[in-house]
């Protein structure tokens, strides 16, 4: 693995809230991070985020705010007091929407992981799109962007190797890819050195 750091694992919960229990009731205590996205936040509402917290896990809340400054500047703000420790926004919202961004992070107390959406896992790469999002989500002061795990090397070569990348569309060797092009594995994604990985239906599959 050329020595690199082991990435942290956020299991996306895309299960409807009375599935939950067993997912952490499986994975156990040893699994810290999930990812509450659309389909479980739009069922279960605030409520679930409060539910993880207090089981002692950190919550990505991938809503993927894309709207005019003050919309994002106060979701942002609203994430933080629901308990949300990772939050993401689209890049493409512009720069003055990722600069009220920024206002509220400084502003938030605790203040989250923020990472800028580049493109969905479901479009075909584009390296350069990608690290041209990344350099405006570094100028503006986000702390990383999501992306796949074969673009992680080119965005920590132009940004730096502690700007954040957290890579969806992970599937364990074998498993379909589904809707998403730009997969790749855990191996894959510590190669790459990559942050975090988010995983969805390969450790869900295996529950249900």
């Amino acid at each position: 693995m050329g020595g690199k750091k082991r990435p942290e694992l956020i299991v996306a919960l895309d299960v409807d809230r009375e599935r939950v229990d067993k997912v952490l009731e499986r994975l156990g205590e040893g699994q810290v991070w999930y990812k509450v996205g659309y389909r479980l936040f739009l069922q279960a509402g605030p409520e679930v985020v409060h539910y993880l917290k207090s089981r002692g896990k950190k919550v990505f809340l991938d809503l993927k705010f894309h709207d005019i400054p003050n919309t994002m500047y106060h979701a942002v703000l609203s994430s933080v007091r629901l308990g949300a420790d990772m939050v993401n926004v689209h890049i493409s919202a512009g720069e003055e929407s990722l600069r009220a961004v920024r206002r509220a992070l400084d502003e938030a107390r605790p203040r989250p992981i923020c990472v800028g959406v580049t493109r969905l896992t479901s479009q075909e790469s584009d390296v350069s799109q990608v690290v041209a999002m990344a350099e405006v989500a570094r100028s503006v002061g986000l702390d990383g962007v999501v992306c796949s795990v074969w673009e992680v090397e080119a965005v920590k070569g132009a940004c730096g190797s502690d700007f954040i990348t957290v890579c969806p569309g992970i599937r364990l060797a074998g498993d379909e890819t589904g809707d998403q092009r730009r997969v790749a594995t855990p191996q894959d994604a510590q190669r790459a050195g990559a942050d975090y990985i988010v995983m969805g239906r390969s450790v869900l599959g295996r529950i249900f």
